[in-house]
Order: structure tokens, then sequence, then C-alpha cells
């Protein structure tokens, strides 16, 4: 008999913090043997700045951030991969700068490999999450009641629109605590896109952790946002 259930999937979670701290030490020893010319000077304190404001962004998350996350889902998070979830694509710059710049120096390119692909990680979390919560949210609103295939795709559509995890990235505060260079923004549609991919990544985080306990949570808060703007609309 062939076993029909899938297995379950696995995303390589390393010790973020710790990278930084290995990568901020590599750069500081460089500053520090003052061979470095004038240019090369301002670059690598550019570097010693960009990995201390990641490293204080981390800092936050772990104090503040996951423990209010996993009191709303009633689950644990890893915190590494909460911490890679919330890597965007502009800091891979930072880390590819530095694996070219220090491309000669044995035993730095694997280091500095595995930050520069922190946003490609946090990618793939926001696509597992994605996924998770379009499985999770079809099951949750799926009764025995007919109410019609339009009707049901209809309300899916809502519960995981752009807009509604918004909401949810607002009311946990994903926002301000994601890790990016990027420069200020006033569109709201891209604002939104950026809110809602940042709720999915964690989402995949908390699927990587806990299976789909963590997205019913995840689901059913989202639909209470939902009720919520439907009621406000018909008052």
């Amino acid at each position: 008999m062939t076993q029909s259930r899938l297995a379950k999937i696995s995303i390589r979670s390393f010790a973020v913090m710790d990278a930084l701290d290995r990568a901020l030490a590599i750069v500081n020893d460089d500053l520090a043997e003052g061979h470095l010319s004038p240019r090369e000077h301002l670059k690598t304190q550019r570097w010693v700045q960009d990995i201390s404001y990641m490293q204080a962004q981390l800092r936050s998350i772990d104090a503040t951030l996951r423990p209010h996350i996993e009191s709303e889902i009633g689950q644990p998070l890893d915190p590494d991969l909460l911490a890679t979830s919330l890597f965007q694509p502009s800091t891979k710059n930072v880390f590819s700068e530095m694996r070219v710049h220090y491309a000669s120096q044995e035993g730095y390119g694997a280091l500095l490999t595995d930050l520069e692909l922190l946003s490609e990680l946090a990618k793939e979390l926001a696509l597992l999450g994605d996924a998770a919560i379009s499985l999770v949210a079809l099951h949750y609103l799926w009764s025995d009641s007919l109410q019609g295939v339009g009707r049901l795709t209809q309300r899916r559509a809502n519960l995981v629109s752009n807009e509604t995890l918004a909401q949810l990235c607002d009311a946990w505060g994903l926002y301000k605590y994601r890790i990016h260079f990027d420069p200020p923004t006033t569109s709201r549609s891209e604002i939104e896109h950026i809110k809602g991919s940042l709720v999915e990544a964690v989402s995949g985080a908390a699927y990587v952790n806990s299976d789909f306990d963590g997205i019913a949570a995840i689901v059913a808060l989202l639909d209470r946002r939902v009720s919520s703007q439907s009621g406000r609309t018909q008052a």
C-alpha cells in the first residue's frame, strides 16, 4: 500500500544573528587593520551601519514581535525562521558587495552567500504561506450547506486579498519590523502588496514550525477582519 500523505515541507534555517555577528566581525577587523583606501573605508563603514541596523531589528523582533504573534496564533515560532521571513530583497546588495570584496579571503564566501540568500528564503516562505492560507481558508469556509462555487470562491478571495492581509499586517505591526533598505513609498497598492507578502512569509514560517495549526489561527484572524469590514459596510 502506498503512503498518500505528503512529506512535511522544510526550509533550511540557520542562526541569523550569529551569522550577522560573524559578518560584522569581518568588517570591523578590516577597518582595524587600517589598509583600506578612503573609498573602501567609507564603503566598509556603511556595511558596519547596515549590519548594525539589521541586528537592532532582529533584537526588536525577538523581544517584541515574536511573543505578540505567538500569543495571537497560539503556536511557537522559530526565531530564525521569523527573522528570515522579514528580510526584503534590498538587503541582498549589502552581502553581494561584501562577497565580491572578500572573494579572495578563504572561509568568507559561504557565510556571505547564506546572508545574501536570506531575502530569497523569505520569498520561499511567502510562497509557502500563500499556498497554506489558501488551502486552509477553503476548509475554514466550507460547509455542508450548498452555497455555490461562485460564492465560496468570492468569500475565499475576500479572506486572502491583499487588503485583508494588510489589515493583519497592521495589527501585528509587521511593516515596521521588515528588514530593508528601500526608499519610502507613498503608493497604497505597493504598500499593501508589501504588507500582504510579509503576512504570507510569516505564515510560511508558522507552517514550517507548526504545520496547519498556526495557519488555521491566522485564517481565523483574517476572517475576523473580513467580517468586521462587512459589518461596517452594511452599517
